[in-house]
């Protein structure tokens, strides 16, 4: 099958406003419309979206490229020209195939977000913000049944999940039982500790992180601590008295979320 330019843009505005519409609050994702700059001239962006929040409204233009090869810096600087001729709005890129380094360092420069299928796990990153005011673990919340770890910025969760390399060479998202075993693996992180919290993933919240899992191509893994007797010896793959079981987008769903998730085809897979 081929994968058109088109059909990953599809794939992208898909992703997006499945995820910023998690409490069906009408937020409009467009795709391949033309914005108009300050002198009234129009430039074609691939995926758009605007949200206000505090009152203020947030503009983030999507530029998807579906490529063979990794982007190369004067790609990044044509988008970067885009975004500046509209002005106000956030710049965030899409690639399946990686950027050149000198790509990766004029979008950072120029304050361009760059993902690809391997990105850190970072839902604030990646939706702008807009996720966590809808489908964010709170501070408040229970996990239902899961929880999980995320970064503390300033006292601010940023939205962005702890994760762990895989032996494959990847990354995973620890999920738990319970925060006190979250908490169990914050405290080994030693002097970084204060950067963690634990957060509950009530049910809309395991949705939005269900369909990330498909989307983004991430991985998890279930963290848990049996009753073990105080002369036990730990069994294989246990970590910190947690031993860690692999589990899918598709189990993750089956068995902990009571309702349907809709189907996303992984960006990996173009």
């Amino acid at each position: 099958m081929v994968n058109t330019g088109k059909e990953f843009e599809d794939h992208i505005h898909y992703i997006y406003d499945m995820l910023l519409n998690m409490k069906d609050e009408g937020v409009v994702v467009e795709k391949n419309i033309k914005l108009e700059t300050k002198l009234g001239r129009k430039h074609q962006i691939d995926v758009y979206y605007e949200f206000s929040r505090a009152g203020i409204t947030h503009r983030v233009a999507i530029e998807c490229k579906n490529e063979k090869r990794p982007i190369e810096k004067g790609e990044v600087i044509e988008f970067h020209g885009k975004i500046r001729d509209v002005g106000d709005i956030t710049g965030v890129m899409v690639s399946t195939s990686g950027y050149q380094s000198g790509a990766l360092e004029f979008a950072e420069d120029h304050d361009i977000l760059s993902l690809t299928p391997q990105d850190l796990p970072s839902i604030g990153l990646l939706l702008g913000g807009r996720i966590m005011a809808v489908a964010g673990p709170g501070e408040s919340n229970i996990g239902q049944p899961f929880w999980a770890i995320m970064e503390l910025r300033d006292g601010i969760n940023t939205g962005t999940y702890y994760a762990l390399p895989t032996p494959g060479g990847g990354i995973h998202i620890p999920l738990f039982f319970s925060k006190k075993h979250a908490g169990m693996m914050i405290e080994s992180l030693g002097p970084t500790s204060q950067r963690w919290t634990a957060v509950g993933l009530e049910q809309h919240n395991l949705r939005a992180f269900i369909l990330t899992l498909n989307g983004f191509s991430w991985q998890t893994m279930l963290y848990w601590q049996p009753p073990w007797g105080m002369g036990d010896a730990l069994p294989d793959g246990a970590e910190q008295g947690l031993i860690r079981i692999p589990i899918d987008a598709e189990q993750l769903e089956k068995d902990y979320y009571l309702g349907e998730v809709p189907y996303i085809k992984p960006l990996s897979e173009y």
